[in-house]
């Protein structure tokens, strides 16, 4: 046994032990990864309209600035499978060039810019054309059509666009778009700081004082989540059909707040909307508006066609109506409180068929509740202080009881019945 245990560790020894002395010769690096490529006319020479081209895929990056090119495009890539590190510095035009910071061809994809400046052409960075590109910490001021403009599935995060003429970052379908800002763009009322085709998600971006379009506008079918939208000069946010909006907050926007008056289908949940120069949330049928706050619009708080569903808001100190639909929309536990300032309104008003109206509270409009058509139904709903708590033409379902008030009450017991055992009854008081 002892012969056996001696045989195995020697054979052990000899496995584990190496050579204790190197090699002859110099030592030989570790293998890596390909090194990256810098942008100069050595390795990236440009032809007749562009001062580099890659042509080859990898990646790249700069080592100063591109300025005051002017005749040709700054950067044109021809190839997929690209990445350029802009190394946080410029890549510079002459404002007025049909000519792009940095260009993709058609088709092209998997392209990859970050971290630097593009100024003062036409589309700072281009890849309206490429696919499934990803962008991340540019900047993009004072080009003529648009400040970042990027194709089918891309992401673009962490980008600022400023001061572009017609917009900042302009997306096609379904890209995401998380933690920009765009502001001081748009010279167009069809423009806006951040414009998206369909399914896309607009993510934590801010839009802010661009100049005559909106704030925010999209295609159908994308989420708007956690954004803001602040004093644009058209609508604060303008979305396609089915599109959500989501936990947003736009506030002094000069035309409306939210706006998808030809649109159908959207869900706007936990918003806040404030100060626009028209109507608060402005939809078209069949959407969902909930949990949200709109107050001290230049019109009607909420202004909604046919089919919607309106639950869990406040309206107040809207110039005209809390809240104003046309038929078959239903109407559920909401605030209306002083609408009407320094116009005329009610602080819920239906001017068509087949409403029902539940469960509201509407204090101090000018009028509470005001039904305009016939074949609506209105159930526990409260109004007080209101010049005049109740208007509703015949042809509806409506019980009112003048609540009866109490003595004080003091201890487990008292009070006065309100006037009515009936569980639809609506109060004024």
């Amino acid at each position: 046994m002892q012969l056996f245990i001696s045989t195995v560790a020697a054979l052990a020894s000899l496995v584990m032990a190496g050579p204790l002395a190197p090699p002859a010769g110099p030592v030989a690096p570790t293998p890596g990864p390909e090194p990256r490529i810098p942008i100069n006319q050595a390795n990236t020479p440009g032809d007749a309209d562009s001062l580099f081209q890659i042509t080859q895929s990898g990646s790249y990056y700069l080592t100063g600035n591109i300025a005051g090119v002017t005749g040709k495009n700054g950067i044109e890539i021809t190839v997929s499978g690209v990445t350029v590190d802009l190394n946080g510095f410029e890549v510079r035009g002459t404002l007025g060039d049909p000519f792009d910071g940095i260009q993709a061809v058609a088709q092209s994809d998997g392209i990859n810019i970050r971290n630097g400046l593009v100024r003062d052409w036409r589309y700072g960075v281009n890849l309206s054309g490429a696919h499934n590109c990803v962008l991340d910490e540019l900047r993009a001021n004072k080009n003529i059509l648009a400040g970042i403009s990027v194709g089918t599935g891309s992401t673009t995060r962490r980008c600022a666009a400023f001061d572009n003429a017609n917009i900042g970052i302009l997306a096609s379908d379904g890209c995401t778009i998380t933690d920009c800002t765009a502001s001081f763009n748009t010279n167009d009322a069809t423009d806006a700081g951040i414009y998206t085709g369909a399914g896309c998600t607009i993510r934590g971006c801010a839009a802010y004082n661009n100049n005559i379009g909106d704030g925010i506008r999209t295609g159908p079918g994308c989420a708007i989540i956690d954004c803001s939208a602040y004093y644009n000069f058209g609508n604060g946010i303008s979305p396609g059909t089915s599109c959500t909006i989501t936990n947003c907050s736009v506030d002094s926007n000069s035309a409306i707040g939210i706006s998808a008056e030809s649109s159908n289908g959207c869900t706007i949940a936990g918003c806040s909307v404030h100060a626009s120069g028209g109507i608060g949330i402005s939809l078209g049928s069949g959407n969902v508006i909930k949990d949200c706050s709109v107050n001290s619009n230049g019109a009607q708080g909420i202004a909604v066609n046919s089919g919607n569903t309106i639950v869990g808001c406040s309206a107040a100190l809207n110039r005209l109506d809390g809240i104003r639909a046309s038929t078959d929309n239903f109407i559920h536990a909401n605030t209306c409180d002083s609408n009407g300032a320094n116009g005329d309104g009610a602080g819920i008003v239906t001017l068509s068929t087949d409403n029902r109206i539940e469960d509201n509270s509407c204090t101090d409009n000018d009028r509470g509740v005001d039904v305009d058509g016939t074949g609506n139904i209105i159930l526990r709903n409260f109004c007080s202080g209101n010049t005049s708590n109740w208007d509703v033409v015949a042809g509806n379902v409506i019980f009112v009881v003048s609540a009866t008030t109490s003595g004080a009450v003091l201890g487990s017991s008292g009070g006065t019945a309100p006037g009515s055992a009936d569980p639809n009854a609506n109060y004024s008081y």
